[in-house]
């Protein structure tokens, strides 16, 4: 999601044709990097802002955002539940990006199945994270459930992922190429 505004410029994504979600796309890239690099998150989403967010909830990032929050406890106590509700809310609206969270919600609870499920759709949403989480999946955590790794599915994964610059996927490949997958 941290693309989200590129994509956004050349047009991929319908969803973000009402003016009004587009005020909140730099407010999620900020939420989604904080995450990813384990900021801390103090003072960064106070009430006033929670509030505002809250009353947006008939657009679908807003709702996205809320998720995040109570997902990783940003300034509230962590709900899954509540996160989950707002994920799908987001998703109800149009946004797949949900999908991805609610494949890393459904896999912290250790429901492989549910959680593969959100995942794939979230790729065929056209999701690059969710791309990178699945072919992950592939090529590593499927050995966890005495499963062989599928590099094959990984690498076209990965491929997607970097065709649309994710730079996570294209490090991924390259260590694929370093280990001769």
């Amino acid at each position: 999601l941290l693309y989200i505004k590129g994509y956004n410029a050349m047009g991929i994504f319908g969803w973000l044709s009402k003016e009004s979600e587009e005020d909140y796309i730099d407010l999620l890239a900020k939420t989604e990097n904080l995450i990813k690099q384990n900021d801390d998150f103090y003072g960064f989403i106070l009430e006033g802002e929670r509030a505002k967010l809250e009353g947006a909830t008939h657009l679908s990032v807003p709702n996205l955002i809320l998720g995040l929050i109570y997902l990783v406890g940003i300034n509230v106590s962590r709900n899954p539940n509540k996160a989950a509700n707002y994920f799908n809310r987001s998703i109800e609206l149009g946004t797949g990006f949900a999908y991805k969270y609610l494949g890393a919600l459904e896999g912290q609870r250790n429901n492989r199945k549910k959680s593969l499920e959100y995942l794939e759709k979230g790729v065929s949403f056209g999701d690059p994270d969710a791309m990178l989480m699945l072919g992950y999946y592939y090529a590593y955590e499927i050995t966890l459930e005495g499963g062989q790794p599928d590099n094959k599915k990984a690498r076209v994964l990965y491929q997607k992922a970097a065709n649309m610059g994710h730079e996570g996927a294209k490090q991924n490949i390259a260590y694929m190429d370093e280990d001769g997958r």
